[in-house]
């Protein structure tokens, strides 16, 4: 028996029918993202010889309002290796520093995220909760389009970005998850 009292014992969470220390649980890694300083020189790599199919780009001089004379082209590619809409994104690494919101993260971290699978919405935003009450930064929650996975964003103690995100949208037979005029919906 363990010697520590009741109001000692580790506050645990039901996370789909286990008790956990934390309220939610880690199902898979799921997808990958560098900032790279030339994206086009990168694509045929990734593409070509590794076979990822591109699924989506998207221009974050015109999401973000950015001057492409100052960050050069701001198009990154969403890829995938399966039917999820991306398990391999590369971005625009000047663009994705210039833009507005991101937090200050030393030169040299290329890395755009590390993403990890939890089993439901509701452990997203549990998540969202208890790690800011451990004290970790959060700089983005919610939804994002392309892929439409809802997510929240702990910095590392690294300053790597990390992602809890639940759903992303599957590719179909055509080669599509959803219409482009569908993304703002």
């Amino acid at each position: 028996m363990d010697a520590r009292t009741v109001s000692e014992q580790p506050q645990t969470h039901d996370v789909g029918g286990l008790r956990l220390e934390r309220p939610f649980r880690i199902r898979r890694l799921g997808h990958f993202g560098y900032n790279v300083v030339d994206v086009e020189a990168c694509l045929p790599f990734y593409t070509d010889l590794l076979g990822l199919g591109v699924s989506d780009t998207i221009d974050f001089n015109r999401t973000f309002d950015l001057d492409e004379n100052k960050v050069g082209s701001g198009v990154g590619y969403l890829m995938r290796h399966g039917t999820d809409h991306h398990s391999f994104v590369v971005f625009p690494k000047r663009a994705m520093d210039a833009r507005p919101g991101r937090p200050e993260l030393p030169p040299d971290i290329t890395i755009n995220q590390i993403t990890w699978q939890v089993g439901s919405l509701r452990e997203v935003v549990a998540a969202t909760s208890w790690l800011a009450e451990q004290g970790k930064p959060i700089t983005r929650k919610g939804r994002d389009v392309p892929g439409s996975n809802w997510h929240v964003y702990p910095l590392g103690p690294d300053l790597n970005i990390n992602e809890l995100y639940y759903g992303i949208e599957q590719v179909g037979w055509d080669g599509l998850s959803k219409p482009r005029s569908m993304y703002g919906i």
